[in-house]
Protein backbone atom coordinates (compact mmCIF):
# COMPACT_ATOMS: atom_id res chain seq x y z
CA UNK A 1 0.00 0.00 0.00
CA UNK A 2 1.34 3.42 -0.92
CA UNK A 3 1.93 5.96 1.87
CA UNK A 4 -0.56 8.83 1.97
CA UNK A 5 0.38 11.87 -0.06
CA UNK A 6 1.13 15.15 1.67
CA UNK A 7 -1.61 17.70 1.06
CA UNK A 8 -0.84 20.41 -1.46
CA UNK A 9 -0.68 24.02 -0.41
CA UNK A 10 -3.98 25.72 -1.38
CA UNK A 11 -2.13 28.14 -3.65
CA UNK A 12 -0.62 25.25 -5.58
CA UNK A 13 -4.09 23.75 -5.99
CA UNK A 14 -5.36 27.12 -7.18
CA UNK A 15 -2.52 27.33 -9.70
CA UNK A 16 -3.24 23.82 -11.03
CA UNK A 17 -7.00 24.37 -11.32
CA UNK A 18 -7.30 27.92 -12.59
CA UNK A 19 -4.05 29.23 -14.01
CA UNK A 20 -4.23 27.10 -17.21
CA UNK A 21 -2.12 29.34 -19.41
CA UNK A 22 -3.37 32.53 -17.79
CA UNK A 23 -0.68 34.89 -16.59
CA UNK A 24 -0.18 35.51 -12.88
CA UNK A 25 -0.89 39.20 -13.56
CA UNK A 26 -4.25 38.37 -15.15
CA UNK A 27 -5.20 35.99 -12.34
CA UNK A 28 -4.22 38.62 -9.76
CA UNK A 29 -6.37 41.25 -11.47
CA UNK A 30 -9.31 38.83 -11.63
CA UNK A 31 -9.03 38.10 -7.89
CA UNK A 32 -8.29 41.76 -6.97
CA UNK A 33 -4.96 40.76 -5.39
CA UNK A 34 -1.53 42.32 -5.91
CA UNK A 35 0.50 40.35 -8.46
CA UNK A 36 3.30 39.65 -5.98
CA UNK A 37 0.81 38.27 -3.47
CA UNK A 38 -0.79 36.04 -6.12
CA UNK A 39 2.62 34.82 -7.24
CA UNK A 40 3.57 33.92 -3.65
CA UNK A 41 0.22 32.16 -3.20
CA UNK A 42 0.67 30.10 -6.39
CA UNK A 43 4.18 29.16 -5.22
CA UNK A 44 2.90 27.93 -1.85
CA UNK A 45 4.79 30.64 0.04
CA UNK A 46 1.74 32.60 1.25
CA UNK A 47 -1.04 31.10 3.34
CA UNK A 48 -4.69 31.63 2.50
CA UNK A 49 -5.96 34.02 5.16
CA UNK A 50 -9.65 34.99 5.51
CA UNK A 51 -9.34 38.13 3.40
CA UNK A 52 -7.60 36.27 0.55
CA UNK A 53 -10.17 33.46 0.81
CA UNK A 54 -12.98 36.01 0.36
CA UNK A 55 -11.20 37.49 -2.69
CA UNK A 56 -10.81 34.02 -4.22
CA UNK A 57 -14.52 33.40 -3.61
CA UNK A 58 -15.36 36.75 -5.20
CA UNK A 59 -13.36 35.73 -8.26
CA UNK A 60 -15.53 32.62 -8.56
CA UNK A 61 -12.77 30.25 -7.53
CA UNK A 62 -14.57 28.23 -4.85
CA UNK A 63 -15.92 29.32 -1.50
CA UNK A 64 -13.93 31.08 1.19
CA UNK A 65 -14.74 28.16 3.51
CA UNK A 66 -13.23 25.72 1.01
CA UNK A 67 -9.93 27.63 0.84
CA UNK A 68 -9.70 28.17 4.60
CA UNK A 69 -10.37 24.49 5.33
CA UNK A 70 -7.77 23.48 2.79
CA UNK A 71 -5.25 25.84 4.44
CA UNK A 72 -6.13 24.42 7.90
CA UNK A 73 -5.62 20.88 6.59
CA UNK A 74 -2.29 21.82 5.03
CA UNK A 75 -1.14 23.56 8.22
CA UNK A 76 -2.16 20.60 10.40
CA UNK A 77 -0.25 18.22 8.14
CA UNK A 78 2.84 20.42 8.22
CA UNK A 79 2.59 20.55 12.02
CA UNK A 80 2.73 16.77 12.26
CA UNK A 81 5.81 16.49 10.05
CA UNK A 82 8.88 18.41 11.36
CA UNK A 83 10.58 18.05 7.96
CA UNK A 84 7.92 20.36 6.45
CA UNK A 85 8.38 23.08 9.08
CA UNK A 86 10.54 26.03 7.99
CA UNK A 87 13.84 26.32 9.83
CA UNK A 88 13.97 28.99 12.49
CA UNK A 89 16.31 31.83 11.67
CA UNK A 90 19.13 32.58 14.00
CA UNK A 91 20.49 29.32 15.23
CA UNK A 92 19.78 26.11 17.05
CA UNK A 93 16.80 25.08 19.12
CA UNK A 94 18.86 23.79 22.06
Amino acid sequence: MDPPLDPMHPGEVLRELWLNGTSVASAARHASLPEVEMSRLFAGKKPVCPSVARMLEGAGWGTATFWLRMQDHYDASAGRDPARQPALAGGSSA
